[in-house]
């Protein structure tokens, strides 16, 4: 019977065709290392010397090399022989974590190992394992040329050779390639850092860390060419200077490690140091802005693509909210993904906010940044990368890669959109028999299945959830654009001319049932229209008056999901007109739902009108005339009112007033405002620890006046804030309307008073004034 007999280059064909590329190969041979439970891999490069320095083509006087080492627990020959060179093994895939147990297997091929056969002509292995308490040492030599000259690999024999350890050798691997097949420039070499900093998870375990080193002290740059690059630099026209072709091996490779390996920790140990030594065998660090973001998400999706998890506004008060989605439905060109963790980082790109965010960082932003080299430090953190078994799946997670395509989408809106530059980010998946995510056998990604396909679904949907809630903050703090409101919808919808005409189409209804829905309708519709025109003319009020005439737009805003009450209900009548007399299961269900509608159409009335009653304080109407009042019997009907709201933070309202001190104006005004400040002053205790969460309020007297100063020990307010705090719809709140303070300032002043901030202050400082008696 035939037989199948693999030839020899088959070998070399595993390593050059199935490994898409040099830098590639070094990593398979790092993730062995890993596998080998190491907690390190060191990797020197060296380039070959030629005879003559600037000609390639010259005489190699020395081979260039690459040596990876580990200390892991390395290979016997046993281990060599029948696994390490059995193409394919199965080794992996039935030990699914190390001999040591705590690291899952990176691989399950079989094929990485003869990554080294496309790195370079020769290579020679040395092992130092420990078998029954004895430590044994052994060596391979393969020239893989020869597996080009032999026909079949049954022909090929490789010697192991045993050695005898020696007495400081300690267990792992060192494998060293030479004869370099490609050309280890600059430019390649800042493609390896970048993609070893990518390779593992940002935020490793502290107990089982795993350290990547890399040595490239033996490239060095010649006194000519740093000359020829000074004299290139303070040249005026490149004319000047005429043209040298230098070695693409000639430059300092230290230097070129440590400039292409800052992420924030290194920047401040820089900051904190900066003459700190540097060694030649520098750890590689991760891609990392730690927690440092503008907003974050967290959470895991389901095997069904439920996704359950929590959205933080770290640059407003960094509160979670829930967020629960259902599953989208799955289209015939998805599969299940098996179940995912997910961690987004979010970035706004705007000055004022890469500034804030590097300050915050503990980086000095004036010294070591201009706006383009923050906006790049940040966006070389960006990508959303795949994770499996602690490795990111090569090339998801590079900032230069844009799998989600989040630009395409963004192109088409700027404004609600977040673009690829904008989003950092680790997706967890599971192995490829729960997920269906599979690695192709290049390592260069995931196959294009139904299950990557439902990833990408599964994502895209979340994000588009993430930016409508950023964009309503962004809106609310003044960093985006504001949509254009006015009363024609308003007015349309509170006309119910619809609900109107769909009640009188119904032939079959009895007449004291249209009547009762008649009269209801009709009350409604005519309430909304009163409060309208009331909005109406506390818009014409408020537009006279300059410091609030964005409030108009706000109280507009506010207003409308009152008013999509009101709408719903006239979307039911007119989608159930012609079943409402039935004697059917639509005319049961329409008759069953009516009373429900109703309420919404008063539940929108009511909302509104208690709309006014909060802007109240502002309106300019008579409401008598303004008298002395008692400051204290104010302060503490403010602290029984906020009591509860304060208990749920644990915030305690601290003061001394004297009892006889008063104020003349409207007592309402100063309740109000207080009440205002320190519910805001609870809401941002409440997002940081505390020995003692207090609002002092302080109450002294001069010239006629009564100063109150209103103080919290909750977090500081970003000076960038400070010109926006009393702008109407300013909110750095999850879930605020930045109403708050605009009316309260506006209501002292209908009381001849003022209410502002002391930026000054130590700690977070409201001041308010008003008249001691009334002013002739």
């Amino acid at each position: 019977m035939a037989k199948l007999k693999p030839r020899a280059r088959l070998i070399r064909t595993i390593g050059d065709k199935l490994i898409s590329g040099p830098e590639a190969a070094i990593i398979e041979l790092v993730k062995n290392s890993y596998d080998a439970d190491s907690p390190s891999v060191s990797i020197h490069i060296s380039p070959p010397i030629h005879q003559n320095p600037n000609d390639l083509n010259s005489a190699i006087i020395k081979d260039g090399s690459i040596s990876i080492s580990d200390s892991g627990h390395g290979m016997t020959a046993h281990d060599i022989e029948h696994i390490w060179f059995e193409p394919a093994t199965d080794e992996k895939a039935k030990a699914t974590h190390s001999r040591s147990g705590k690291r899952a297997l990176t691989g399950a091929k079989g094929v990485g190992r003869f990554a080294t056969a496309s790195l370079g002509q020769s290579m020679e292995l040395v092992s130092v394992s420990k078998h029954e308490n004895i430590l044994k040492k052994c060596r391979v030599c393969i020239d893989w040329n020869i597996f080009e000259k032999a026909k079949y690999l049954e022909e090929i024999d490789i010697d192991i050779e045993d050695l005898i350890p020696e007495p400081d050798d300690i267990t792992g691997v060192t494998i060293i390639v030479s004869g370099l097949n490609n050309v280890w420039g600059q430019e390649r070499l800042k493609s390896l850092i970048q993609e070893l900093r990518r390779l593992a998870t940002p935020k490793q375990d502290e107990k089982d860390e795993f350290t990547i080193t890399l040595n490239l002290s033996d490239y060095t740059i010649t006194d000519e060419k740093l000359e020829y690059l000074k004299e290139l630099k303070s040249a005026k026209n490149r004319s000047e200077v005429p043209k040298k072709m230098f070695s693409p091996y000639n430059f300092d490779g230290t230097n070129l490690v440590l400039s292409n390996n800052e992420n924030l920790d290194s920047m401040i140990r820089v900051q904190d140091n900066p003459n700190e030594d540097t060694c030649v065998d520098i750890a590689l660090n991760p891609y990392s802005l730690g927690d440092h973001c503008h907003y974050k998400v967290e959470g895991n999706f389901d095997k069904d693509g439920k996704f359950q998890g929590d959205f933080s506004i770290v640059r407003g008060d960094n509160k979670k909210q829930a967020v629960s989605l259902d599953a989208p439905s799955m289209s015939e060109s998805e599969h299940t993904c098996g179940e995912l963790k997910v961690n987004l980082r979010i970035f706004d790109l705007e000055v004022d906010s890469v500034k804030d965010l590097i300050n915050k960082m503990g980086l000095d932003y004036k010294k070591y940044f201009t706006l383009r080299s923050a906006r790049d430090f940040i966006s070389e953190g960006t990508g959303v990368g795949i994770y499996r078994n602690g490795f990111r799946v090569r090339p998801y997670g590079h900032h230069a890669h844009d799998w989600l395509k989040l630009e395409k989408r963004r192109v088409q809106d700027p404004s609600h959109k977040i673009g690829h530059n904008q989003l950092a980010g680790e997706i967890y998946v599971q192995g490829e028999w729960e997920s269906m995510l599979v690695e192709r056998s290049s390592r260069e990604g995931l196959e294009e299945n139904g299950a990557f396909n439902r990833l990408k679904s599964l994502i895209t949907n979340l994000l588009q959830h993430i930016e409508v809630e950023r964009f309503s903050f962004r809106e609310k703090a003044g960093i985006a654009r504001k949509p254009k409101k006015d009363f024609v919808k308003a007015y349309k919808v509170a006309s119910l001319e619809k609900v109107s005409k769909a009640i009188e189409s119904v032939q079959n209804l009895s007449p004291e049932d249209k009547d009762r829905i008649y009269v209801e309708v009709n009350k409604s519709s005519k309430e909304m229209e009163r409060i309208l025109d009331g909005m109406r003319e506390y818009t014409n009020l408020l537009e006279s008056r300059a410091t609030l005439g964005n409030v108009v737009a706000e109280l507009l805003h506010e207003g409308r999901s009152y008013v999509s009450s009101i709408s719903g209900a006239r979307d039911f009548f007119k989608e159930f007109e012609s079943h409402i007399g039935e004697q059917s299961i639509m005319g049961e269900i329409a008759r069953n739902d009516i009373p429900s509608e109703i309420q919404n159409l008063d539940d929108g009335c009511a909302g509104i009108s208690k709309l006014f009653k909060d802007l109240d304080p502002i309106s300019g109407r008579k409401r008598g005339k303004p008298n002395l009042f008692n400051i204290l019997d104010v302060v503490e009907r403010v602290e029984r009112i906020t009591k509860t709201e304060r208990t749920d933070s644990e915030v305690f309202i601290k003061y001394d007033i004297d009892s006889s001190l008063s104020a003349f104006g409207y007592e309402g005004d100063l309740q109000g405002a207080l009440i205002n400040l320190v519910l805001n002053a609870s809401h941002w205790l409440s997002t940081v620890e505390r020995e003692e969460r207090y609002v002092s309020i302080i109450a002294t007297t001069q010239h006629n006046q009564v100063y109150i100063d209103v103080i919290n020990n909750g977090p500081l307010i970003n000076e960038l804030h400070y010109e926006h705090l009393f702008e109407p719809g300013f909110s750095l709140k999850s879930k605020g309307h930045g109403l708050g303070l605009a009316i309260a300032k506006e209501a002292l002043i209908n009381s001849g008073g003022t209410l502002s901030f002391a930026d000054k202050a130590e700690l977070t400082t409201f001041k308010i004034t008003l008249p001691k008696e009334e002013i002739k």
